[in-house]
């Protein structure tokens, strides 16, 4: 990544928001974002309800899979992207999701720091481990 570029100008997505999810960012943020590449990032991934939460830190053994997006203008759309993940302004730690920075492995081996949407709230024994780390991969499957 260039060093003028802001780590904020990158998205991680893992759940309802990829290509093929029910509410690809594409049609979220009105088509202002450009596909990087499939990539993992180090976390554990749950089913919080129909929408997956990860727990993400170097610390947490796990891989999660999804799509890294550029984002075109980033003060026009994050308001948008937080509200969708239920993020206040200004934060509260009761927030259903929080913001993070994190390193993602775009699937051609180059890295890249990004924000995701990590699962602010406790997970509970109800909410299944994911254990591909693929939301797609799994909706599939319980389909």
């Amino acid at each position: 990544m260039n060093k003028n570029d802001k780590k904020e100008q990158y998205i991680f997505v893992y759940g309802t928001l990829r290509g093929k999810g029910m509410l690809p960012i594409t049609e979220l943020i009105d088509n202002r974002v450009i596909f990087v590449g499939k990539a993992t990032i180090r976390a554990k991934m749950y089913l919080v309800d129909y929408y997956p939460g990860i727990i993400a830190g170097s610390s947490v053994n796990g891989c999660v899979h999804g799509e890294v997006y550029q984002l075109l203008n980033l003060p026009d759309y994050i308001s948008i992207l937080d509200e969708h993940e239920g993020v206040s302004s200004p934060p509260h730690k009761n927030d259903l999701f929080k913001k993070i920075f994190i390193e993602a492995t775009l699937y051609k081996g180059n890295k890249i720091r990004c924000l995701a949407y990590a699962y602010n709230r406790k997970i509970l024994p109800s909410m299944p481990f994911v254990e591909s780390g693929d939301y797609l991969q799994e909706i599939d499957t319980t389909n």
